[in-house]
């Protein structure tokens, strides 16, 4: 799935051109390579973008192995999708369509994705005294908005902006990023957490669910002052709407 690396019966075609001699099946399957493209699924900078880019490469300066492999009407036996049976191929291999260029580019994409470091998922904005607050959040992933109330201490009524970072989101799709950060931030949850010099910083797991770790500013902003405190709660989030322009 996603991705166009040598089908079996381009294999197969490749082996019977070849007939034996290494060197040439080498040739050929580099050839192959550059008529499909077959670094283009991967993320520049890893091991398998360096290797079939290389072959890739190498295969475009074999002109005469690309003309041979395109133009195939030998034997081959297809191993998925006609039952093991030897079918004979009347050309059309080695093709490179719009849908799989397609395909590779959503694969490369989401390689990238992948090696990507954490990032913040959500940001918060929340406010409260006498041990009652409430916080509006929003998920930067997909743009959904979360109303929360919670219970909490100290009494000492302040504000803060926080950003936080889903544990389990590191190298996943963005998509899959927004879904879990919307898991995490519906229902219920408790946390806590530091301050010092204006500057917070905590921990928030969803009860039976995801952890996130949290940095922000609060009352007041950065001092030169200590300041220190501390503080912890529980909550219960409800999705109240989406932001413009998600």
């Amino acid at each position: 799935m996603y991705n166009r690396q040598l089908h079996p019966e381009e294999k197969q075609a490749i082996k019977n051109l070849a007939n034996g001699d290494t060197d040439k099946e080498h040739r050929l399957e580099a050839a192959g390579c550059a008529l499909v493209h077959c670094a283009a699924e991967f993320a520049p900078g890893t091991v398998d973008y360096a290797k079939y880019s290389a072959l890739e490469a190498e295969g475009a300066g074999y002109t005469t192995e690309q003309a041979q492999l395109r133009n195939y009407t030998g034997t081959s036996v297809s191993l998925a999708g006609y039952g093991g049976m030897v079918r004979q191929n009347s050309g059309g291999l080695f093709q490179y369509p719009v849908a799989d260029s397609t395909a590779d580019n959503k694969a490369m994409q989401a390689a990238m994705e992948a090696q990507r470091p954490g990032s913040v998922d959500y940001l918060t904005v929340q406010g409260g005294g006498l041990g009652v607050s409430g916080a509006l959040t929003v998920n930067l992933h997909n743009g959904n908005v979360y109303l929360s109330g919670s219970g909490s201490v100290p009494v000492v009524p302040g504000a803060s902006i926080v950003g936080g970072m889903v544990a389990s989101n590191p190298g996943l799709p963005s998509g899959q990023k927004g879904s879990n950060t919307d898991d995490f931030l519906a229902g219920a949850s408790a946390g806590g957490g530091a301050c010092a010099f204006g500057v917070c910083g905590g921990v928030n797991h969803g009860i039976g669910g995801d952890t996130a770790f949290e940095v922000g500013v609060g009352t007041g902003g950065i001092t030169k002052a200590p300041n220190l405190s501390g503080y912890g709660g529980t909550g219960y989030g409800n999705r109240i709407g989406k932001m413009p322009g998600y």
